[in-house]
Order: C-alpha cells, then sequence, then structure tokens
C-alpha cells in the first residue's frame, strides 16, 4: 500500500515524501520538461486501438515547468476494453509523482474503489496515467487546481498500469503546496469529490478519505489529542501494512513530530516519517499460505518534495541511495535521467547517482505525453 505524508510541521519548510508500492520494479526515469508544451490525454496507439477521433481527446498547454516521475513499460491487457473489439497492448507512459516551478506537489495513489463513469462520444478524454502531469502542468497552488478539478473539462480514462499486471489505472490525487494547503481528489461514480484542508496531511489508498479520517479521529482520541478530553490517552498505533494502519502509523509518527529549522533537516525528517511506514523487501503477510513473494508489495521507490529549495528527491530502495533534482523555472528543453531498472537485480548503474543528478540529465527531443503534428 502506497503513502503520502505532508510534513508541513514546520510552516517555513514543507516537505511531501511518498512511498511507492509495487510488486516489481519498473523503468522508471525523472523528466524535466519546460512550460508551453502543448500535451495530449491520450496515446495514439492507444486511440487508433479504440478507434477515437482527436476531437475526443483531452489537451492542454503546460503552464509551468516542471519535475516528475515518469513510469514507461508495455500496458499488456489480458481483457477487452469496453469499447474496444481487441485486447490493447502498446507501450505507454504514467506519470506518479512530481512538483512544478510553483512548489505544487502532486501523488497519484492507488484507489481501486475510484469510479470515473463512461465517456460520451462528444467527451474529451483523459488517461488516469497522464492525470497528475496535467495538474503539475496547469496550475500553482492548490487552491487554484481544486477550482478546476470541481469542474473537469475532461473525462478521466483508465488504461490499466504499463506493464503485465493487468492492474486498473484506479487512483486518487493528493496536492500539497509551499502555502501548508492540502486537498485529496476522488472519484464517486464518475465525479469528483475533494477534500481540503491543512490538516489532510497523511493519505493511503482505500477506503475513501471520509472513512479513514473517521479511523483517524477514534486514533486521536486515543493519543489524547482529539477535541474530546481522554483522561487516560495511550502512546501506541498499529503496525500493519494494510492501508488504514499505514495511515494511523504515519498520522501518530507526524503528531508527535517537532518543527525543523531548516529544509534540510525537515527533508531528512519527512526521509525518516516514511521509512517508518515503508514495506520492506520480502515481506509477504501471506507467507505460511503459499502465495507466491512475487506478488508481494514492497516500497520500490520513496519520494521528497521540498518546496522551500524546490529539490525534488528520487531514493530507489534497490540501491539504498537517493538523487535529486532541482525544478528550473527556465529550462527551455526536455531531459531526463533513468533511476530505476525494471529488473530488480539490475540497479548497479544507480549505485553512483548520490545527491544533485543534473550532470547526470540526457537531451530528449520529446516530453512524455507532448502532442505533436
Amino acid at each position: 500500500m502506497c503513502c503520502r505524508i505532508f510534513n508541513s510541521t514546520a510552516a517555513d519548510f514543507p516537505v511531501t515524501g511518498r512511498n511507492m508500492n509495487w510488486m516489481w520494479s519498473f523503468d522508471t526515469f525523472l523528466y524535466s520538461t519546460p512550460k508551453h508544451l502543448i500535451k495530449q490525454g491520450l496515446s495514439d496507439s492507444y486511440c487508433q486501438n479504440e478507434g477515437l477521433e482527436p476531437s475526443q481527446v483531452f489537451t492542454w498547454q503546460s503552464t509551468y515547468a516542471s519535475i516528475s516521475t515518469i513510469i514507461y513499460g508495455e500496458h499488456v491487457e489480458q481483457k477487452k476494453s469496453i469499447s474496444s473489439k481487441v485486447a490493447y497492448r502498446g507501450f505507454e507512459y504514467a506519470c506518479a509523482d512530481g512538483m512544478n516551478e510553483a512548489g505544487l506537489t502532486v501523488n497519484a495513489l492507488a484507489d481501486t474503489n475510484s469510479e470515473f463513469g463512461t465517456p460520451s462520444d462528444s467527451d474529451k478524454q483523459l488517461s488516469t496515467l497522464r492525470w497528475a502531469q496535467y495538474i503539475l502542468d496547469s496550475f500553482a497552488t492548490v487552491a487554484e487546481a481544486i477550482i478546476a478539478l470541481q469542474s473537469p473539462k475532461y473525462v478521466l480514462v483508465d488504461q490499466g498500469m504499463p506493464d503485465a499486471s493487468n492492474k486498473k489505472g484506479l487512483f486518487h490525487m493528493c496536492l500539497s503546496d509551499p502555502s501548508g494547503d492540502s486537498a485529496i481528489v476522488e472519484y464517486v461514480n464518475g465525479e469528483p469529490v475533494i477534500y481540503c484542508d491543512a490538516q489532510y496531511r497523511v493519505v493511503t489508498n482505500q477506503p475513501d478519505y471520509a472513512t479513514q479520517l473517521i479511523l483517524n479521529n477514534y486514533w486521536q482520541f486515543q493519543w489524547g489529542v482529539s477535541t474530546a478530553h481522554n483522561n487516560h490517552p495511550i502512546q501506541t498505533a498499529p503496525g500493519g501494512h494494510s492501508s488504514t494502519q499505514m495511515f494511523e502509523q504515519a498520522s501518530y509518527n507526524l503528531t508527535y513530530s517537532v518543527a525543523q529549522e531548516t529544509a534540510i533537516l525537515a527533508t531528512a525528517q519527512t526521509r525518516n516519517l516514511m521509512g517508518q511506514v515503508a514495506v520492506h523487501l520480502g515481506f509477504n503477510s501471506k507467507k505460511f499460505d503459499d502465495i507466491p513473494l512475487e506478488n508481494r508489495a514492497y516500497t520500490i521507490w520513496t519520494n521528497l518534495a521540498s518546496t522551500n529549495d524546490l529539490q525534488y528527491y528520487f531514493i530507489n530502495t534497490l540501491v539504498g541511495c537517493g538523487g535529486y533534482l532541482e525544478v528550473r523555472n527556465n529550462t527551455r528543453n526536455t531531459y531526463r535521467v533513468k533511476v530505476m531498472n525494471k529488473d530488480k537485480y539490475d540497479q548497479d548503474q544507480f549505485v553512483a547517482y548520490i545527491g544533485d543528478l543534473s550532470g547526470q540529465l540526457e537531451y530528449f527531443d520529446v516530453a512524455p505525453f507532448e502532442h505533436r503534428n
């Protein structure tokens, strides 16, 4: 189960952390992309497979430069989609996380309860794999984003994950910004449901966020930090790896965290917080049920976004060290650096990727999701 923590304990140094949990590694890149690019909501190959016209695809122009964690892989669909006559198989990009030049940070976390609805022939379609990048490209603050996300100009489409898992691309979106504002966007019955409050700092997966808050209120009372007085508070929290247990563990750790005095210390504190809710390599809660280990998710990477200095970190679990890039608003081209290989036994090249990764960036002629006539 994935986890996002918005560590705004130090108001001047907010840092967003995210653990990405999956069954295996992906071919993963950090992309530095400029503003003023035209992007499209679906790949050409997917449109061809689904018989979609260009008028049915949502497009946008990027207003902000950003650094994004981009997965690249082959989507292998085992079943036919609702609209197509043949199963779709093609290489796709997916944006998992990122931060733009204004400090807006976006994290896409799995949410199997998502209900995006069915697009009509007149709707503009946007893949859930590209949803996070659209938000990064388009908005400077949480407040600005939620106004637009409440009345979207598109219908979200589940393309599935870009790998052989045959899992759906169902997500809820987490937003945070330098002001300390935070929001979670979920979809119910085809409509966006938005939770926006600076106190909504922890997010995992399902159940819906309203239910997570109810459960968290119980634990806040147990810890003696709720509005209801508790004469006998306890200092404990669940320690398992379910999404609800992880939510409460992260909330407990964050509740008792002390504000740090510098951006570096706040980033280090957030890295510690993410480590406390990570799922270690080789963990298998079904060990005694003969469930194959390769089908059990673990934390494959951790992202950290420091909005004070616009530094965006990527820590590859299989390497044990991390590097960062700084979001620059004056970049005019697209650059990328690979930070993870699909083959988990082939990570040796990243051992030297420590600290500033700008020297590792390579020019790339087309940005992910860029529209070319």
